[in-house]
């Protein structure tokens, strides 16, 4: 399944129920568009908590470069567990998972 976050985990709480449900397929993986990429950025203690077990279990995150760059962040810089992607790959995990949450 691809999860596919939109909204700042500054502003909703969705993104748990997201990637619990993304945590309970195997081969999950999650891309930030929009505000969801500002959680790049500093991101608050319980979404940070739950992106780490995701990781731990495999998760692939990604995030969308045009979105960062709209926001003023870098795509230059590293985020660590996080890959910088275009919207090419995105439709590519698009296609490659059909299955989008």
């Amino acid at each position: 399944m691809l999860v596919m976050l939109t909204r700042s985990p500054f502003q909703r709480l969705d993104y748990r129920r997201n990637l619990q449900m993304a945590m309970t397929q195997p081969g999950s993986e999650v891309v930030l568009l929009q505000d969801a990429v500002l959680a790049l950025q500093k991101a608050p203690a319980d979404y940070q908590e739950i992106v780490d077990r995701a990781r731990e279990q495999g998760i692939n995150f990604y995030a969308l470069a045009p979105d960062l760059q709209a926001r003023g962040l870098d795509t230059d810089v590293a985020y660590p567990g996080t890959r910088v992607i275009d919207y090419g790959e995105m439709v590519d995990l698009i296609i490659k998972h059909g299955k989008v949450l």
